[in-house]
């Protein structure tokens, strides 16, 4: 994601639909595969693939700080909830 915030501006805006599509997607099969799975180590994973298909939405509509700012608050709170579930 952080490459493709620093790639965004040279992309076409064919590219930049495609990246809309693939980030749909995206967010929409995470969030089906961690609605169906019960192990919650395989939750967060699912949920990560959701929030890294969001990440790629915002980049191709043009949210390129909403973007890096969801990556930047997304890996801290989630490296989080991996450790705590190691606990559980």
């Amino acid at each position: 994601i952080f490459m493709l915030v620093q790639l965004v501006p040279v992309f076409t805006p064919h590219t930049l639909w495609v990246m809309t599509a693939v980030g749909i997607v995206s967010a929409l099969m995470g969030a089906a595969g961690a609605w169906l799975v019960n192990d919650i180590k395989k939750i967060l994973a699912y949920s990560t693939i959701s929030q890294l298909g969001f990440m790629i939405l915002a980049l191709g509509l043009g949210e390129t700080a909403g973007a890096f700012t969801h990556l930047l608050h997304h890996a801290f709170f989630k490296s989080g909830l991996f450790l705590a579930a190691g606990s559980i």
